[in-house]
Protein backbone atom coordinates (compact mmCIF):
# COMPACT_ATOMS: atom_id res chain seq x y z
CA UNK A 1 0.00 0.00 0.00
CA UNK A 2 1.22 3.73 -0.45
CA UNK A 3 1.10 6.94 0.77
CA UNK A 4 1.41 10.17 -0.67
CA UNK A 5 3.99 12.54 1.59
CA UNK A 6 3.85 15.78 1.21
CA UNK A 7 7.22 18.32 2.58
CA UNK A 8 7.09 21.90 3.35
CA UNK A 9 10.14 23.79 4.82
CA UNK A 10 8.83 25.23 8.06
CA UNK A 11 9.59 29.20 8.17
CA UNK A 12 8.64 30.10 11.32
CA UNK A 13 11.23 31.53 13.62
CA UNK A 14 9.78 29.08 16.42
CA UNK A 15 11.42 26.46 14.56
CA UNK A 16 14.96 25.92 14.41
CA UNK A 17 16.13 25.98 11.02
CA UNK A 18 16.10 23.77 8.05
CA UNK A 19 13.15 21.59 9.99
CA UNK A 20 9.93 20.60 7.36
CA UNK A 21 6.45 19.75 7.84
CA UNK A 22 5.55 16.11 6.57
CA UNK A 23 1.71 16.29 5.27
CA UNK A 24 -0.08 12.88 5.30
CA UNK A 25 -3.30 13.43 3.16
CA UNK A 26 -4.53 10.34 3.68
CA UNK A 27 -4.68 10.52 6.83
CA UNK A 28 -5.39 14.10 7.82
CA UNK A 29 -2.13 14.35 9.86
CA UNK A 30 1.07 16.25 9.66
CA UNK A 31 4.18 16.19 11.53
CA UNK A 32 7.52 17.51 11.17
CA UNK A 33 11.15 16.64 11.86
CA UNK A 34 14.48 17.97 10.83
CA UNK A 35 15.83 17.94 7.34
CA UNK A 36 13.63 15.62 4.52
CA UNK A 37 14.37 11.98 6.41
CA UNK A 38 13.61 13.14 9.43
CA UNK A 39 10.14 14.31 8.67
CA UNK A 40 9.78 11.08 6.96
CA UNK A 41 11.24 9.82 10.04
CA UNK A 42 8.36 11.29 12.29
CA UNK A 43 5.45 10.96 9.38
CA UNK A 44 6.09 7.23 9.19
CA UNK A 45 6.57 7.09 13.34
CA UNK A 46 3.30 9.02 13.48
CA UNK A 47 1.47 6.27 10.65
CA UNK A 48 2.66 3.59 13.07
CA UNK A 49 1.07 5.24 16.15
CA UNK A 50 -1.97 6.26 14.62
CA UNK A 51 -2.70 2.65 13.46
CA UNK A 52 -1.39 0.77 16.30
CA UNK A 53 1.65 -0.61 14.33
CA UNK A 54 -0.49 -2.81 12.22
CA UNK A 55 -1.12 -0.53 9.44
CA UNK A 56 2.31 -0.10 8.12
CA UNK A 57 5.81 -1.40 7.69
CA UNK A 58 8.77 1.07 7.44
CA UNK A 59 9.81 0.68 3.86
CA UNK A 60 10.87 3.67 1.44
CA UNK A 61 8.99 1.73 -1.52
CA UNK A 62 5.53 2.26 0.12
CA UNK A 63 5.65 6.31 0.24
CA UNK A 64 5.43 8.72 -2.37
CA UNK A 65 6.81 11.80 -1.78
CA UNK A 66 7.54 14.84 -3.48
CA UNK A 67 9.07 18.37 -2.34
CA UNK A 68 7.83 21.42 -3.24
CA UNK A 69 8.86 24.70 -2.03
CA UNK A 70 6.30 27.35 -1.42
CA UNK A 71 8.23 30.88 -1.43
CA UNK A 72 6.35 33.65 0.76
CA UNK A 73 7.54 37.27 -0.40
CA UNK A 74 8.40 39.34 3.03
CA UNK A 75 6.85 42.69 3.90
CA UNK A 76 8.36 46.04 3.08
CA UNK A 77 9.15 46.52 6.98
CA UNK A 78 11.04 43.26 6.94
CA UNK A 79 13.39 44.29 4.21
CA UNK A 80 13.70 47.18 5.52
CA UNK A 81 14.91 45.91 9.06
CA UNK A 82 17.60 43.26 7.19
CA UNK A 83 18.98 45.96 4.94
CA UNK A 84 19.38 47.28 7.65
CA UNK A 85 21.19 44.89 9.82
CA UNK A 86 23.76 44.49 6.44
CA UNK A 87 24.47 48.30 7.38
CA UNK A 88 22.37 50.09 5.19
CA UNK A 89 21.02 53.14 6.73
CA UNK A 90 18.10 55.54 5.63
CA UNK A 91 19.31 58.39 3.90
CA UNK A 92 16.04 59.81 2.91
CA UNK A 93 11.93 59.24 1.81
CA UNK A 94 10.50 59.96 -1.48
CA UNK A 95 7.06 59.71 -1.39
CA UNK A 96 6.62 56.13 -0.45
CA UNK A 97 9.79 54.61 -1.09
CA UNK A 98 12.84 54.91 1.65
CA UNK A 99 16.24 54.81 0.37
CA UNK A 100 18.97 52.97 1.81
CA UNK A 101 22.55 53.84 0.98
CA UNK A 102 25.54 51.61 2.56
CA UNK A 103 29.20 52.74 3.59
CA UNK A 104 30.62 51.26 0.67
CA UNK A 105 28.38 53.07 -1.49
CA UNK A 106 25.56 50.81 -2.44
CA UNK A 107 22.09 51.61 -2.31
CA UNK A 108 18.81 50.22 -3.04
CA UNK A 109 14.62 51.50 -2.67
CA UNK A 110 12.12 50.42 -0.37
CA UNK A 111 8.55 50.81 -1.21
CA UNK A 112 6.88 50.89 2.20
CA UNK A 113 3.80 49.17 0.23
CA UNK A 114 1.19 47.48 3.53
CA UNK A 115 1.27 44.09 1.52
CA UNK A 116 3.71 42.27 0.34
CA UNK A 117 7.20 42.76 -1.89
CA UNK A 118 6.33 41.71 -5.78
CA UNK A 119 8.74 39.05 -6.59
CA UNK A 120 10.55 41.47 -9.30
CA UNK A 121 11.04 44.25 -6.57
CA UNK A 122 12.63 41.93 -4.06
CA UNK A 123 15.00 40.53 -6.10
CA UNK A 124 15.95 44.10 -7.95
CA UNK A 125 16.51 45.11 -4.58
CA UNK A 126 18.95 42.16 -3.36
CA UNK A 127 20.82 42.73 -6.95
CA UNK A 128 20.98 46.57 -5.51
CA UNK A 129 22.16 45.44 -1.82
CA UNK A 130 24.41 42.69 -3.57
CA UNK A 131 23.04 40.06 -1.06
CA UNK A 132 21.83 36.58 -2.47
CA UNK A 133 18.50 35.50 -1.61
CA UNK A 134 20.24 32.65 1.39
CA UNK A 135 22.04 35.56 2.85
CA UNK A 136 18.91 37.96 3.22
CA UNK A 137 16.50 35.34 4.59
CA UNK A 138 18.98 33.96 7.18
CA UNK A 139 19.20 37.88 8.50
CA UNK A 140 17.98 38.20 12.06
Amino acid sequence: MSFPILYERINDPEFPKGYYYAHLPTFGLTTHGEGIEGAKAAALDLISVWSDGDYIEKKAEDFIYSFVEVWVPPKPKEVLRKLESFGFEVVRTSGSHIVLRHEDGRQTYVAMLTKDLPIGTYKAILKQANISKEDFEDAK
